[in-house]
């Protein structure tokens, strides 16, 4: 299983702040499906009183935050991250919210002790599977929301991005870990961006391979600009999933 490397580390510390500040150029208008409003639904209704969960890869916190103030549950959420200047976002944004920590972590090797919790959530994270289910208690859940080879489509094309989030492998990971696959619910969606500069600024902080570079791919920019120009906007298609385990 892929681990972070130092390449990557420096990537995501460097795009902390943009990750946060996401909303004020992401696209204006999405039409379909994305997930991620299920997603916190699905984690929400697994939640109850006294439990302990953590979020794999948090990132800058946000999406634990909005479970944390969503759910009317009594729940010890942690999240961990691998990079310290998102960790520090996470911990600035989250001040004054009782049972909810933050913490810069290796997730292939937590200083947790083994089935400590009671449901582990991973969104766009690393794929630490064998820890997850050491840290994860018998009968718990491990959810997952992730993106397959056809996310970012046109754009992975044409720019001759990496994107190797491939569902069956997935699967096969997580069936050798040890994890029993309760469902897969896959969602597909249309985004739509003002212009090339808001493209650029969410383009900057998705993880392709290689990383994308505004004077690099400047011309592709703008010839992608322009043949996927649409009535909304500069059209992106989106496959996401959500994959729901247990131990």
């Amino acid at each position: 299983m892929n681990r972070l490397d130092k390449d990557w580390i420096k990537f995501y510390n460097k795009t902390a702040y943009a990750r946060e500040q996401a909303n004020e150029f992401g696209p204006i208008k999405i039409i379909g499906n994305s997930g991620s409003a299920v997603w916190i639904d699905t984690v929400i209704s697994k939640l109850k009183n006294g439990m302990k969960l953590l979020d794999i890869g948090c990132g800058t916190g946000k999406h634990l935050r909005k479970i944390y103030m969503t759910t009317k549950k009594k729940v010890k959420m942690i999240g961990i991250d691998i990079s310290p200047d998102m960790i520090e976002i996470a911990k600035n944004k989250s001040k004054g919210m009782k049972n909810l920590k933050f913490f810069t972590m290796d997730a292939y090797k937590t200083k947790f002790r083994s089935n400590y919790f009671d449901i582990i959530i991973n969104r766009l994270g690393t794929r630490s599977h064998d820890e997850v289910f050491r840290i994860l208690k018998k009968g718990g859940y491990y959810l997952l929301f992730v993106t397959d080879e056809n996310d970012w489509k046109e754009m992975v094309k044409l720019f001759d991005f990496k994107k190797p989030y491939i569902i069956k492998i997935y699967k096969d990971e997580l069936k050798k870990a040890g994890f029993k696959i309760i469902r897969i619910k896959k969602y597909s969606s249309k985004e739509y961006y003002k212009d090339e500069e808001s493209l650029a600024k969410m383009l900057s902080i998705v993880p392709f391979k290689p990383v994308f570079d505004r004077k690099k791919h400047l011309g592709k920019l703008k010839k992608y600009a322009k043949t996927h120009m649409a009535r909304f906007g500069i059209k992106s298609s989106h496959k996401r999933i959500i994959i729901i385990c247990k131990k």
